[in-house]
């Protein structure tokens, strides 16, 4: 019997966030830094803002923040941001929906 966290990324709701369908996605530690990669080479350059100690990537789909460390990812759906765009961002951080649905 395992109590570590799950296989992959897991996220929970940002329930006191203006934007609808913001999540907070936590990210296996081991797989931060190639996730990053993988998430500037697919939605755009790395935006550093070092007085608040954030980074974020700005996308036509999605606004990706987190702090310096990269984890966990507060990720806000742009009203551009298809389902196809939401999977595609899900199979980049390893993010399985179905089996968080279940």
């Amino acid at each position: 019997m395992s109590f570590g966290p799950p296989l992959g990324a897991w996220r929970e709701l940002v329930v006191g966030c203006a934007t609808p369908q913001t999540y907070k996605y936590w990210l296996p530690r081991d797989q931060v830094s190639q996730i990053w990669t993988a998430l500037i080479r697919d939605f755009g350059p790395l935006h550093r803002n070092k007085a608040f100690g954030t980074q974020e990537l700005h996308s036509p789909q999605l606004i990706i923040r987190a702090t310096k460390m990269g984890n966990p990812l507060t990720v806000f759906r742009a009203r551009k941001c298809t389902q196809a765009d939401l999977d595609h961002f899900h199979s980049l951080v390893n993010f399985d929906a179905q089996r968080a649905a279940a």
